[in-house]
């Protein structure tokens, strides 16, 4: 059966002319079989608000924990009276639960570590903290300790706290530590210069440098202690890249290469170790826009060197200076490496100037270095060691202005070299110029002052001069007096063995196969 729905439009309410109105009407709908639903939302609109319900339990849970807190605060400050709370420090020293008068026996080691590091990138350096001029107050720190009252003590289970440690400085120690430190933490600034990225030189653009701030150093230093740490970062000031003036750098590649590729080798009882390329890359440290070897970036080599051979050298640091000036000479070179102990003889000498300029020096001591090195030498392959040294020496290599090579003794002139008793005299004449007869044979001057060294060298170990040519066209004895005479020989500038045998018996030391 259907069913009947009145809708009722009712227009009333609007603004309708009245000849437009038209009477509201009920309208019959057949064949509807369902109910209308009525509209959700607006059923959801109209439906009254739920009120909220109170819930006291939530301001009773927070009163009882304000309250638990409260409680648990004051029984800390009672179980802690007079006592250090936990997790409390004085340094590096633990004092939790400890009393004032129980700490009375502790010192500065106690609550100051052991080393201090300082850093820098990859700059790392140790010290004391007694060697910096810092000590503890034992008495004032241990005042420093809150044993008393404490608010909110319960805080203190969850983290370290550190109690100010009252530390002395001796600012007079402290300061010359920190110059003592201050080259370790440099770098000077650059502008465009030559660097070393594994075996091949590079030009790099200019870089700033830096410079360690002592006025900062000190207090970072003692911040670093309150907290009981071990490592200083240590504040640096900046320093401006600099406006390059070196436009040649590209011939300074060529020539730094042609030095890295120097073949250089070490000869011990029969072994010979040729340092690899990345070894010797080791060898150069910058100098001013370029780099140069030097002896003190060779001595870590040197160092390896002992270990691999498992021995003691006699003279590292006369070695290193070898390599040194045999690179930067860019001549090959097979060094004999001498072990130190009983069998081995050392000679000592040291290095003056009379009336030359004494930045000759540097020069002499690298090629005599060179020289008494080199495996053809007076060192017989490694039995007897020659060192440098600043003072007390067995006797002096001088580089002399000629016209006072007379005051050496009668044995010696204005032209040639000598020696006479402790001393081994060489003409700066000769350094310089060589002679005429050696000059005509097309030899380096390089080559010519070994021939000087050796043969003065020679007689300092006992050898006279020796005329006899072996054989017409055979090299000469060095201690041939050869600039004046070669009797038939031929140049030569390294001791013939049986000159170093010679040499080796009349210093007491008898070769095996003798």
């Amino acid at each position: 059966m259907a069913k009947k729905v009145a809708i009722v439009s009712d227009l009333s309410g609007t603004d309708i002319p009245d000849a437009e109105r038209v009477e509201p009407r009920v309208m019959e709908l057949e064949g509807l079989s369902q109910p209308v639903k009525p509209d959700s939302s607006r059923a959801e609109v109209d439906r009254p608000r739920r009120a909220l319900t109170p819930r006291p339990w939530l301001g009773k849970s927070i009163g009882i924990l304000a309250m638990l807190f409260v409680l648990a605060n004051l029984g800390m400050n009672v179980l802690y009276y007079n006592r250090a709370l936990p997790n409390e420090h004085l340094g590096r020293l633990s004092v939790s639960g400890e009393r004032p008068h129980s700490l009375q026996h502790i010192s500065s080691a106690d609550m100051l570590p052991a080393q201090l590091t300082f850093a820098h990138g990859s700059t790392h350096v140790s010290r004391t903290p007694a060697s910096l001029g810092i000590t503890v107050n034992t008495a004032a720190s241990l005042r420093n300790l809150n044993v008393h009252w404490h608010w909110l003590p319960l805080f203190s289970i969850f983290g370290a706290h550190h109690a100010a440690v009252s530390l002395q400085v001796d600012k007079a120690r402290f300061a010359a530590a920190s110059a003592a430190l201050a080259p370790q933490f440099a770098s000077p600034a650059r502008g465009r210069h030559i660097d070393l990225q594994g075996t091949a030189f590079v030009i790099k653009p200019a870089e700033a440098g830096y410079r360690l701030n002592t006025a900062a150093l000190l207090a970072s230093t003692l911040a670093v202690l309150q907290r009981g740490n071990t490592q200083v970062s240590v504040p640096t000031t900046s320093i401006a890249a600099l406006t390059s003036r070196t436009t040649n750098l590209s011939s300074q590649l060529t020539k730094l290469q042609k030095e890295l590729d120097t073949p250089i080798s070490f000869v011990y009882h029969g072994q010979t170790i040729r340092p690899a390329k990345t070894d010797r890359s080791q060898w150069f440290a910058p100098s001013g826009a370029s780099m140069v070897p030097t002896s003190a970036a060779a001595e870590p080599y040197i160092t390896k060197l002992a270990r691999q051979l498992g021995i003691a050298i006699a003279n590292p640091h006369d070695l290193a200076t070898a390599v040194a000036y045999a690179v930067r000479k860019a001549g090959s070179r097979s060094f004999a490496v001498v072990p130190a102990g009983n069998d081995t003889l050392v000679r000592t000498y040291c290095t003056a100037v009379k009336d030359v300029d004494a930045s000759v020096l540097a020069n002499l001591t690298g090629k005599l270095a060179m020289t008494y090195n080199d495996a053809r030498g007076w060192n017989d392959g490694g039995r007897i060691a020659f060192e440098h040294v600043d003072s007390g020496c067995q006797y002096t290599v001088w580089m002399s202005a000629a016209a006072d090579m007379t005051t050496f003794g009668s044995i010696c002139d204005d032209y040639y070299n000598c020696q006479a008793g402790h001393n081994v005299v060489l003409n700066y004449d000769r350094w310089t110029t060589a002679t005429p007869s050696w000059n005509k044979t097309g030899g380096s001057l390089e080559d010519y002052r070994t021939l000087m060294i050796d043969h003065e060298t020679g007689h300092r170990l006992g050898l006279l001069d020796n005329p006899v040519c072996p054989a017409k066209g055979k090299p000469a004895p060095v201690m041939m007096q050869q600039s004046i005479n070669l009797h038939g020989c031929v140049f030569n500038i390294w001791p013939l063995p049986a000159e170093r045998k010679h040499a080796m018996s009349y210093i007491g030391i008898i070769q095996a196969s003798l």
